[in-house]
């Protein structure tokens, strides 16, 4: 008896690992995902719970909201090969704090001199984000 119940925790338990990625993992993923600008990958870190606070102040709410806010980031501020330069990272318990500056890979061009991301990261998504950068000037 006590091996079956033994063996039922065991499982139990690796199947609440499995659904509950580490915060580690869901930020690398996320970081592949938008680095190849792959929307569908991007939205599997989110839930209809999140939230994402945007440059502009906006604060968009839920799947829908944030979907859209990837739509317009991809149309207006993504270089077809973006290269992203990591200036510190942070990760601790559920927290990612990250400082980087973005290229277009072509060209060379800086396209972003400064941001800075915060995801706050519960139950294996993305449950807040808040997005902060500089746009270098038009030319």
């Amino acid at each position: 008896m006590k091996l079956i119940v033994c063996s039922l925790l065991f499982f139990l338990s690796l199947n609440v690992f499995a659904q509950n990625r580490s915060t580690l993992e869901v930020y690398r993923h996320h970081e592949e995902a938008l680095l190849n600008k792959n929307k569908a990958e991007i939205m599997k870190d989110y839930d209809e719970n999140s939230i994402i606070v945007t440059p502009d102040g906006k604060v968009n709410k839920g799947l829908e909201e944030i979907s859209k806010t990837f739509d317009y980031a991809f149309a207006e501020f993504f270089p077809e090969n973006i290269e992203m330069h990591k200036l510190q990272e942070v990760i601790e318990e559920g927290i990612v704090f990250l400082v980087y500056k973005v290229s277009d890979g072509t060209t060379g061009k800086e396209v972003t001199p400064f941001a800075v991301d915060t995801f706050v990261i519960e139950d294996g998504k993305i449950k807040y984000q808040t997005i902060a950068s500089q746009m270098p000037p038009e030319n």
